[in-house]
Order: C-alpha cells, then structure tokens, then sequence
C-alpha cells in the first residue's frame, strides 16, 4: 500500500457463496489456503440473488440460507483466512439495481 492507501501489489480473490453450493465453496477457500496463502485478502460475498430465468432452475432460485452462509463464513475462520472482508448475510438486499430508475445502479 502506498503513502495514499492505495494497494500497489498484492492479490484479492473475490468469491461469490451461491445456494446449494456450499461444499463448493469450501473446497474453493481449501484450495487457497493451501496451495496459494492464508495471507491472500478474500472478499467473501453473499450478495447473490435470483432473477429472471434463475427461477427456472431450483439450485439458484433462492438466496442463501443462514446455515449456509455459516458453514462457507466458519470455514474461512477454522483455515484462518483472515485477510479481506466478508458481506453480511441480507447483503442481498443491498445490492439489487432499481432497473426502473434511469441510472438503476445509483443509490
């Protein structure tokens, strides 16, 4: 990091938890402790949420329920992953563009 706080060099590996899929998940933050570093900073996401089509396909027609947010969250803290960030759960909530707005991603 520079003298301003900003990063120079370094790794942020961004992970999005999406339902039904929490062993994958695991396997995922596994791998990075393992094979590249505990000390990568991992932004850990749990922003997802269905739209459109993904009602169709009843793996993704939800968001992710507590328990599984729990069990991706604690493995991170057993493997001490314990650089980067991690989204709360209703997350979801706050990421969700207004499409009926004329600049939807604005707040």
């Amino acid at each position: 990091i520079d003298k301003s706080g900003y990063a120079q060099t370094g790794l942020i590996i961004r992970h999005l938890i999406l339902p039904n899929n929490v062993q994958n998940s695991i396997n995922i933050l596994k791998f990075i402790a393992k094979e590249l570093s505990p000390e990568v900073h991992i932004s850990l996401m749990s922003q997802y949420y269905p739209t459109a089509d993904a009602f169709d396909y009843p793996e993704i027609s939800r968001t992710l329920t507590r328990k599984e947010y729990e069990q991706v969250v604690e493995t991170a803290q057993k493997l001490a992953l314990n650089n980067g960030w991690i989204q709360e759960l209703d997350s979801n909530e706050f990421y969700k563009p207004d499409f009926d707005k004329q600049k939807p991603f604005a707040e």
